[in-house]
């Protein structure tokens, strides 16, 4: 694939952040394990994208009109700012190269189990636009009525839960499908045996010569695959084999999955106080009560205020991001008015009765980045929130 030094130029309204890569996919059982597919490892990578950009889980509370409302809101997906191009690891991508791996997201998929009286087969997506813009691919991807309910995972459907940047490092095949696997048997257990033939067909790899011996099988794809997601993804494992009979033939092998260290992304939100974005050693000339003494005060507001959005993001804002965000807000806006006639002079926060007031300061920048970021997902919405408001206040108050 034709590459280069280094990426074109990124235009105002488009970022591309870490955070980005921190969004959680979320795949039913059928869509877990392609690997009887043709699908190349590239083309899976755009489906995980492509999942990584729904709210794709059918919470039991919701009625059937809000599941379809849900279910159709979301059939058209949008990529673009330059995720196509991270997620797949080039600064390029011509469009030849782009339809090769856009082609198999085209093609039936066996979207039943093995059976002799019943299949179904069918594409993920119906239809998918490619247009350049400013250097980067933006995608429409429309998703197939048959595919929806594989794609979309209600309450009772067991399925696989884990981050972009898990998978768009990987370079082989069966490290992709490995990571699946052991992440999909790790709700389960953390020791257990699986069958070595059962292991190479989870792999896609049972029918291939070059693996019928355990010795190619081992080096091949055991070992390469065990250091490639040591590297590059948060899954550790080791692995012993089951002999048996006298020649010692490998029959099994043992899985000892470790246990996951916590996100340094997460860590650094959760451990993130109040204290720490007030700074409170560092003297700041308000006019206003100390956030201490009106705390509740705040957050009863900006709950009745912001809760009129009805938006799924928002609901998952906890009271300490939310004065997370009103710190961060406060502390710029009084730097950079540092008295209160100048605050006064900042006419977007005034009240209705020709007041400063910082309640309606958080309100509207609240809601100003809402609109930016309402279509993040639960999991990483409130860390990417907290920043979007960060930015919001460095570049705009």
């Amino acid at each position: 694939m034709p590459k280069r030094n280094r990426l074109p130029e990124r235009p105002d309204f488009i970022e591309i952040t870490e955070q980005s890569q921190n969004r959680f996919v979320q795949k039913q059982k059928s869509l877990m394990m392609l690997q009887d597919s043709d699908i190349p490892l590239t083309s899976l990578k755009l489906i995980d994208l492509y999942l990584s950009k729904l709210d794709n889980y059918l919470e039991k509370a919701l009625t059937p009109e809000e599941r379809a409302e849900k279910v159709k809101s979301q059939r058209i997906i949008h990529i673009k700012g330059g995720e196509l191009e991270r997620t797949l690891e080039v600064t390029k991508i011509n469009s030849t190269a782009l339809y090769d791996r856009l082609k198999p997201l085209l093609t039936p998929i066996l979207m039943t189990p093995k059976d002799d009286n019943h299949l179904l087969a069918a594409p993920l997506f119906k239809r998918l636009k490619a247009d350049k813009e400013q250097g980067f691919w933006n995608l429409e991807l429309e998703m197939s009525e048959d595919a929806e309910a594989h794609i979309f995972i209600p309450e009772h459907i067991h399925y696989l839960r884990y981050r972009l940047k898990n998978i768009t490092g990987l370079s082989s095949r069966y490290a992709y499908f490995l990571y699946m696997y052991l992440e999909d048997e790790r709700f389960k257990h953390t020791d257990w045996r699986v069958p070595l033939e059962e292991l190479k067909e989870l792999l896609g790899c049972k029918d291939q010569p070059t693996y019928q011996k355990f010795k190619a099988f081992n080096q091949l794809v055991l070992i390469k695959s065990q250091k490639e997601l040591e590297e590059r993804t948060d899954c550790r494992f080791t692995y012993e084999t089951i002999t048996s009979g006298k020649g010692g033939k490998v029959v099994a092998i043992v899985f000892h999955l470790e246990e996951k260290a916590e996100s340094n992304y997460q860590k650094d939100f959760e451990q993130l106080t109040f204290d720490d974005i007030l700074e409170p050693d560092k003297p700041i000339e308000i006019t206003a009560p100390q956030f201490r003494e009106d705390e509740q005060k705040i957050l009863d507001y900006l709950h009745g205020i912001l809760t009129d959005l009805n938006s799924y993001p928002f609901n998952q804002l906890t009271d300490r991001s939310l004065l997370k965000c009103c710190g961060y807000i406060k502390k710029t806006h009084d730097e950079r008015y540092p008295t209160l006639a100048e605050r006064q002079r900042d006419f977007r926060f005034f009240n209705f009765y020709g007041m400063f007031d910082y309640k309606t300061m958080y309100a509207d920048v609240l809601q100003e980045v809402m609109q930016k970021v309402g279509d993040y997902t639960q999991d990483n919405f409130i860390p990417y929130f907290i920043k979007s408001v960060q930015n919001y206040c460095d570049d705009e108050l």
